[in-house]
């Protein structure tokens, strides 16, 4: 549960969301967002529908809200599904894939049921089924430039 305003900055940062963007998903003003920040290590005050609307943005972009004896935050462990197991996500919906091409490698990719391939988002680049050997559905936090290949 979202607490405090250090606890909304470390989301922020964990998301690397500006307080910009967070009022522009929530709807909510930034200035709203600033003083709800500002209240630092102190509950914030305000309205609690907004401070819902914030918490739930924030968990959508792969933050988990932590409070055991004290506020804290931590990025979601992405949650790998094996293509081996049979295991295929829903047709055109984004997700990380790992695929193996001289070493292995990630980037955001869909997958075509009725051909039975991956497209990587980035590069275009089209692969068979069996080229992809595990994929994890959003929430995830990573940007394609975390993944460039060397």
């Amino acid at each position: 549960m979202l607490t405090t305003g250090n606890q909304l900055r470390a989301a922020r940062a964990l998301a690397d969301l500006e307080q910009r963007d967070v009022a522009q998903i929530t709807g909510i003003s930034i200035n709203t967002i600033r003083n709800m920040e500002s209240s630092g290590s102190n509950a914030i005050s305000g309205r609690s529908e907004n401070v819902l609307n914030v918490q739930r943005a924030l968990e959508e972009a792969g933050v988990d809200f932590l409070n055991h004896g004290a506020p804290g935050v931590r990025m979601r462990l992405v949650q790998w599904r094996r293509t081996t197991d049979g295991q295929l996500p829903p047709m055109g919906t984004e997700v990380l894939a790992n695929y193996m091409i001289g070493k292995v490698q990630t980037q955001r990719a869909t997958f075509d049921r009725a051909n039975r391939t991956w497209t990587f988002l980035r590069t275009g680049m089209v692969v068979p089924e069996n080229q992809v050997f595990q994929w994890a559905p959003a929430p995830w936090n990573y940007r394609d430039s975390d993944w460039l290949e060397e």
